[in-house]
């Protein structure tokens, strides 16, 4: 297991590419049991960096759908273009009815992570049908889904429209 907490990462002068964290596997592996909790990365006299992670795959890589205890969450960036986050929160809003709604993630989670979990969704503001009319309907949702895994699908018992959030997480639990 790897903890990193309440640390400040910095950097001067640095390319687009660069990252403060990169994981080098030898072989095939998991990830399992990684925090990265209230840190501080921060970029100075240099254009953003795109991200503070990455997997280097010269020798190995990480099937990610194996992903176990990986959180990477309360952390603050500066100059730094995608910022990632597990769990996190999305917004899913549809403007018209449909029985599924598919939200694509790529990018958000860490490592290039896939959608592995929804811890919670929280409705906001009423779920509608064609008519208008407010629908009390349960969803439910498939993961991973997509070419890559980093998407995942709300499906409901009828065509419906709305807005929810939805808290997602690169990581099984259990």
């Amino acid at each position: 297991a790897i903890t990193m907490v309440g640390n400040i990462f910095t950097a001067h002068h640095v390319p687009a590419w660069y990252r403060f964290i990169v994981l080098s596997p030898i072989g095939s592996h998991r990830i399992d049991g990684i925090s990265v909790v209230g840190n501080t990365f921060k970029i100075f006299d240099s254009a953003n960096i795109e991200r503070v992670e990455a997997v280097n795959t010269a020798k190995g890589s990480f099937d990610m759908a194996e992903t176990r205890y990986l959180r990477f969450s309360d952390n603050s960036f500066s100059k730094v273009s995608q910022r990632t986050e597990s769990p996190t929160t999305v917004a899913v809003d549809r403007t018209t009815v449909a029985t599924s709604w598919q939200r694509v993630v790529s990018g958000l989670m860490p490592f290039d992570g896939q959608v592995l979990g929804i811890d919670g969704i929280t409705p906001v503001g009423a779920i509608r049908n064609s008519s208008d009319a407010i629908r009390y309907v349960p969803p439910y949702v498939d993961t991973p889904t997509g070419a890559s895994g980093q998407s995942f699908t709300v499906r409901w018992p009828e065509a419906v429209k709305g807005k929810l959030h939805v808290r997602v997480r690169c990581d099984q639990t259990s």
